[in-house]
């Protein structure tokens, strides 16, 4: 019995030397597994951006980062179309401000003149193809012009300006100081763009769109 209890002994003692040995490893194996799992948790959602209660993804396309979201519109027809946003911008950290709500007037064509100049800016065709082709997958019609009547008339353009159509949303897209999109009438909107940096202005007129839609909804 004796002799048992000393083989039992010296047994444990070589589990008691082995673990000791060990112990070293495996406490640096548990702290590699506490900071995998912190920054599993912590990486998990950069993929993510909220702004305002609307999630955007972060994707590549090639070289492009874009900022994706989605929606389900009901057409006029009665379907249900789903209609992608993809930002060039972050939303969150886009700081164009918008003063009054942004409404869509039902079944009617929303109309934008453009000053000129700022066709040449090097992102106003971007800028301006998102926000028609927003506009086209929610089935509202849309058409440019100028705000200059004989330029207009030069160029057979549609004239545009608020008082010549006031029961339709009117978009002024033109140069100034500051950017931001402005309410200056029932649907009548300045969208001013300083230092042709049009694209933050196109891109909070479409996400400002999507927030007071919601909020009206």
């Amino acid at each position: 019995m004796a002799e048992k209890n000393k083989k039992t002994g010296e047994k444990e003692a070589v589990i008691d030397k082995n673990i000791k040995k060990y112990a070293p490893f495996l406490i640096w194996l548990g702290v590699l597994a506490v900071v995998f799992i912190v920054l599993l948790l912590l990486f998990h959602g950069t993929g993510k951006v909220e702004y305002k209660g609307l999630s955007f993804t972060r994707e590549k396309y090639g070289e492009v980062l874009v900022y994706h979201y989605y929606y389900f519109a009901e057409l006029a027809s009665g379907k249900v179309r789903k209609v992608d946003i993809l930002l060039r911008g972050n939303p969150a950290e886009n700081k164009v401000p918008v003063e009054g709500k942004i409404v869509y007037p039902e079944g009617k064509t929303v109309y934008m003149s453009i000053n000129p100049g700022l066709e040449k800016c090097e992102d106003s065709l971007i800028a301006i193809g998102a926000f028609s082709m927003f506009i086209s997958n929610n089935d509202i019609p849309f058409k440019g012009g100028l705000s200059d009547k004989e330029e207009a008339q030069a160029e057979n353009q549609t004239y545009v300006t608020c008082e010549e159509y006031p029961n339709n949303m009117v978009l002024s897209l033109k140069t100034g100081n500051e950017s931001k999109i402005t309410l200056t009438d029932k649907h009548c909107y300045n969208l001013e763009v300083a230092n042709c940096d049009i694209l933050p202005v196109m891109e909070k007129l479409i996400v400002q769109s999507i927030l007071d839609a919601k909020e009206k909804a």
